[in-house]
């Protein structure tokens, strides 16, 4: 493949990767209703993308079990109850909370110190309601503990989960910001004392208290839904 090519089909990918994301989160969030069409033309309109990325996105979401095939009228949002999310978020917690245990025993002084600005970025950014800053802070905290772990199957593990985090739709999860502030402390009161087994139990609460936040806000969107 000549350059020009292989670089047209990696911004593709991209593209549609892009799209997956967006419309992945939509669902995990309640945005967008099991059994509702998706509109790839409006979801291209949002994402400022052609059409064709998107139809690739959902070609893949498909596969993932998000999307069926309706033939002859398009690709439906497949169902999404409060207790799938809960599923996929405990074994989310399990990874989670090992790479955390694991990060203990290689964290230096100076590591520390980030995770402490990290934190103290975070509660300010929460203050000013700048969700998106939180958002942004939330996950660069997770990153640096997963990296910090030396464990690249997990931390790939990882990667491939945190496809079900809603992340655009951050300030839409009713305690979500809030939990990344007050479940971040027990997480770095752990970590400065270097005490595996408690680092594992406190990320894997915070993991487990964020799929219950994001199952009730699925549950609660279904039933005003169904209430019209």
């Amino acid at each position: 493949m000549r350059s020009n090519e292989r670089r047209s089909s990696e911004r593709r990918l991209q593209l549609s990767e892009e799209a997956a994301a967006f419309i992945r989160e939509s669902i995990m969030s309640g945005r967008m209703r099991s059994g509702e069409y998706v509109r790839i033309y409006r979801v291209a309109e949002l994402m400022e993308l052609s059409a064709t990325p998107v139809r690739e996105a959902l070609h893949l979401l498909r596969a993932e079990g998000f999307v069926d095939l309706d033939p002859n009228k398009g690709f439906r949002v497949a169902s999404v109850s409060g207790d799938d999310v809960t599923d996929i978020f405990q074994a989310f917690a399990f990874v989670a909370g090992e790479l955390c245990a694991r990060a203990t025993q290689r964290l230096t002084e100076e590591t520390l110190v980030e995770l402490e600005r990290i934190q103290e970025q975070l509660l300010e950014a929460s203050r000013s309601r700048d969700w998106e800053e939180v958002e942004a802070l939330n996950h660069r905290f997770h990153r640096v503990i997963n990296a910090i772990a030396a464990s690249p199957k997990l931390f790939n593990l990882m990667r491939l989960m945190n496809h079900y985090i809603p992340r655009r739709f951050y300030a839409t999860i009713p305690g979500w910001p809030e939990a990344s502030i007050e479940d971040h402390e027990a997480i770095m009161d752990a970590l400065r004392r270097h005490d595996a087994k408690t680092a594992r139990k406190a990320m894997a609460a915070h993991i487990t208290h964020a799929g219950v936040l994001l199952a009730a806000n699925l549950e609660a969107r279904v039933a005003a839904e169904a209430a019209f």
